[in-house]
């Protein structure tokens, strides 16, 4: 995508301050690369940067009505990316996975049938990125959540390291994220990454 003016930043800004889905898309579009370099740059870890830049436009989206009085939005991004970064490495990032965790809880929830149906739909939507992993990364991803084999498990079993079983992992998990952004509208994603 290309740039945006200041102008239409400060356009898109205060549309998505009233609530505009499309607004918040582009502003989405437009940063995203951006935001997920910088937490990338710290971490060096592919699938924790894509976590961090999923965290930001999530509080992004929940404090929207701020955004319009904020005067150089480039670089305010740019600071809330660094902390968050800084932030969840202390924090250490908790290993449990967005996927991991809207499987488990959609099997003990007694919530709304709506928030059923979410979860179901939610999971649905995983399942087909899964489907359409490479082979050994969806062999290895049923092996971790479905079989609920550890890592030397899966090592032992394929006859591999477990370095190649983690870097496997990573790129399914890295995949099925990006798969259901690309594949669900922004409330939707954004509910469920708020359970986070």
């Amino acid at each position: 995508m290309g740039g945006i003016t200041k102008f239409e930043e400060r356009e898109l800004l205060l549309q998505v301050a009233e609530g505009t889905e499309k607004a918040f898309r582009k502003i989405f579009d437009q940063y995203y690369d951006q935001i997920y370099g910088v937490a990338y740059g710290f971490t060096k870890s592919p699938a924790l940067a894509a976590d961090i830049t999923q965290e930001i436009f999530i509080k992004l989206w929940l404090n929207r009505s701020s955004l319009p009085g904020i005067q150089r939005f480039n670089d305010f991004l740019f600071m809330v990316a660094r902390n968050q970064t800084l932030n969840a490495l202390r924090n250490k990032v908790r290993d449990e996975r967005y996927s991991d965790y809207l499987r488990r809880f959609s099997r003990v929830t007694e919530e709304s049938p709506e928030q059923q149906m979410f979860f179901r739909e939610s999971e649905e939507l995983i399942n087909k990125a899964v489907e359409k992993l490479p082979l050994r990364q969806q062999m290895i991803y049923r092996m971790s959540r479905e079989e609920e084999l550890s890592q030397d498990d899966i090592a032992k079993k394929l006859q591999i390291s477990k370095n190649t079983v983690k870097s496997h992992m990573n790129k399914a998990l890295q995949f099925i994220r990006h798969f259901y952004l690309l594949h669900s509208d922004i409330v939707l994603l954004i509910l469920c990454l708020q359970v986070l």
